[in-house]
C-alpha cells in the first residue's frame, strides 16, 4: 500500500491530469464554436481573414479563461503566468530564432516524404493580408505562449519536473495543431519555446522568437505564389551550399541538445 504522502501525490496527478484533459476539452469545443462564428462572419460579408482572426481569438481567449477560472477554482495560484521584461535577452531571442530555423531544417527532409496536400491546408487556412498578418504575428504567439507554456507547461513542471512539463506540453502542442507537418514541426518548437521559458522565467522571449519564426514562414509562403509546396532548398540555387547550411543546423542541434538536457537536469 501506498503511504499518506503516496497517495497524496497519486491524487494530485490524477487531479492535474483531468484539468488538462478538461482545458484540451474547451479548446476543442471553442475551435468549434469558432469555426461557426467564422462562418456566420462570412456570410455577413467579412474577409475570410477577419473572420479567421476573429474565430481564432476567441477560442483561444475562452480556453485561457477557463484554465484561468480552473486554477483559481482548485486554489492553484498561476503564479507560473510570468512576463518578466528581465528575460528579453537579445542574445537569448537571436539563439532561439537561430535554433528553431536549425531545427526546422534539420526535419525538413523528413517533413518531404509526407503528402504535401496537407501543405495546401495550411496556406489556405492562413490567407494573406492584414488580419492574416495579425493572427499568425501577433495573436497566436501570445495566446498560444500563454496557454501551452505559461498555464500547461507551468503546471505540469511544478508537479513533475522541468523534463517532463517540457515534454508533455510540446507533445500536447504539436497535436493540437493536426496536420502532421505541422504538428511535428509543433512538438519541436515546443521544445525550444518551452526551454527558453524555463531558462528565462519569463513568457516574453518565447513569445518574440514565437511570432519572429511566424514572420519568417508568412513571408514563405507568400513567397510561394502559385506554388503549393516551399521548402528551405528552393532557396539556394546551388545544393551543395543547401547541404552545407543544412549539416551546420544538424551541428547546432546536436550540441544543443546535451547542454540543454543537462542544464534540465539539474532544474
Amino acid at each position: 500500500m501506498m503511504d499518506t504522502h503516496e497517495d497524496q501525490k497519486s491524487g494530485l496527478g490524477i487531479s492535474l491530469w483531468v484539468k488538462i484533459l478538461a482545458v484540451v476539452g474547451v479548446l476543442i469545443v471553442a475551435s468549434l464554436a469558432g469555426a461557426l462564428m467564422q462562418m456566420a462572419l462570412t456570410k455577413a460579408h467579412a474577409s475570410a481573414e477577419m473572420a479567421t482572426f476573429f474565430a481564432y481569438t476567441l477560442q483561444f481567449s475562452v480556453t485561457i479563461l477557463f484554465a484561468l477560472w480552473l486554477c483559481r477554482h482548485s486554489g492553484t495560484n498561476p503564479s507560473f503566468l510570468r512576463f518578466s521584461i528581465r528575460g528579453l535577452d537579445p542574445a537569448v531571442i537571436l539563439g532561439g530564432v537561430i535554433l528553431l530555423f536549425a531545427v526546422s531544417m534539420v526535419l525538413e527532409p523528413l517533413l518531404a516524404l509526407l503528402p504535401e496536400a496537407y501543405l495546401e491546408m495550411v496556406k489556405q487556412s492562413v490567407g494573406s493580408g492584414g488580419w492574416s498578418m495579425l493572427t499568425v504575428i501577433v495573436m497566436a504567439p501570445i495566446l498560444e505562449e500563454v496557454l501551452f507554456r505559461g498555464i500547461i507547461q507551468g503546471a505540469i513542471v511544478r508537479q513533475y519536473g522541468s523534463m517532463s512539463g517540457l515534454l508533455i506540453a510540446s507533445a500536447i502542442f504539436g497535436v493540437i495543431h493536426l496536420i502532421p507537418q505541422q504538428a511535428i514541426n509543433a512538438f519541436f518548437a515546443g521544445m525550444v519555446l518551452g526551454y527558453v521559458y524555463l531558462t528565462t522565467g519569463s513568457l516574453i522571449p518565447g513569445i518574440v522568437i514565437h511570432a519572429i519564426n511566424n514572420a519568417v514562414a508568412y513571408v514563405g509562403m507568400a513567397m510561394m505564389g502559385e506554388q503549393t509546396v516551399f521548402y528551405t532548398r528552393d532557396l539556394f540555387p546551388d545544393p551543395v551550399w543547401y547541404w552545407a547550411v543544412y549539416g551546420l543546423c544538424v551541428v547546432v542541434v546536436g550540441v544543443t541538445i546535451p547542454i540543454a538536457y543537462r542544464r534540465l537536469k539539474r532544474m
